[in-house]
């Protein structure tokens, strides 16, 4: 659960860790975000997690110089949806003076992306597990 509070859980086999994180360098920020699978996984997570990827790629694709952010972000959507699950929040967000900024990369937004805008692409699927 990203942005969740640590507990003393101990982690167990089977868990899935997400690591959410950044740093900042001279006034610019970062933002990375890796999961971790331990020891294990089932098949009912790695096939959210392959999809998670493949949108990831997907965005990655439609990128670019002059792309609209809500035809990317409804492309993200629609595969999620195409597959059995609904999208989560927005697709990504910039980054640059501060971890969240503008553009918001999510499915109601006019703009269009420009050279040298530096985003975070984030897809995430609403999971019942």
């Amino acid at each position: 659960m990203p942005h969740a509070t640590p507990t003393n859980r101990e982690i167990r086999r089977g868990d899935v860790i997400t690591i959410d994180m950044g740093c900042s360098y001279n006034g610019y920020c970062s933002d990375m975000t890796r999961t971790v699978f331990v020891d294990t996984v089932s098949d009912e997570i790695k096939e959210v997690y392959d999809l998670v990827l493949e949108n990831q790629k997907i965005a990655l694709d439609e990128m670019g110089e002059g792309a609209t952010i809500k035809i990317v972000s409804r492309i993200v959507e629609g595969n999620f949806k195409m597959h059995g699950h609904d999208f989560m929040h927005a697709l990504g967000h910039g980054i640059g003076l501060n971890v969240h900024e503008e553009p918001i990369i999510f499915s109601k937004s006019d703009k269009s992306l420009r050279e040298n805008m530096v985003v975070a692409i984030e897809p995430r699927c609403v999971c019942n597990w």
